[in-house]
């Protein structure tokens, strides 16, 4: 494991680095992170926007990110009534969504939980509550489910959409861990 790494917000000086991270991901990671396109432009706008906050675990030695996520402050609308749903009242100003993705080559060695940690730390002391999984997860990705699952996060249900996936929250809590 490099011993250069170190988790950051990316800022839109990071879009190169970004778009190269993303058109590296094999296709069927490509296929479970979605919630912006893998171009320059979708990718500047995520960056230099008010509306997200986007974060990487970097490499600095090899110059390159080894995992990325993306936050949404506030409920997309078209999500509102699958959460509604649930029984859930939405709270736009402390809820918030988030899509993780890890580079291939470095799934299963601790870049999502560092991630994580780091984005839980950080939207806390934004004064965040609770983190809904963009998009949910593919209810085929047991990986996936039992790495959010055993992080805190709570199945809320499942919905399809281009298959059969599982809404997941988390409750954030000051000094809470989930590595």
């Amino acid at each position: 494991m490099p011993t250069t790494l170190h988790c950051t917000q990316l800022k839109p000086t990071d879009t190169d680095a970004l778009v190269s991270y993303l058109l590296l991901l094999s296709d069927v990671t490509k296929k479970r992170f979605a919630p912006h396109l893998f171009t320059a432009k979708a990718v500047e706008e995520i960056l230099s926007s008010h509306q997200y906050a986007a974060f990487a675990v970097k490499d600095e030695t090899a110059k390159r990110i080894l995992a990325y996520a993306v936050v949404h402050f506030g409920v997309a609308q078209d999500e509102v009534p699958r959460f509604a749903g649930y029984g859930l009242e939405i709270h736009q100003q402390t809820d918030c969504m988030y899509a993780p993705s890890v580079a291939d080559e470095w799934q299963g060695k601790g870049m999502g939980s560092l991630l994580l940690q780091f984005i839980c730390d950080a939207l806390i002391e934004e004064g965040k509550k609770r983190i809904f999984l963009w998009g949910g997860v593919q209810t085929g990705n047991t990986k996936a489910l039992h790495f959010y699952s055993n992080r805190g996060f709570q199945v809320l249900g499942t919905f399809e959409y281009k298959g059969s996936n599982t809404d997941m929250l988390l409750e954030l809590t000051i000094g809470q861990r989930t590595l």
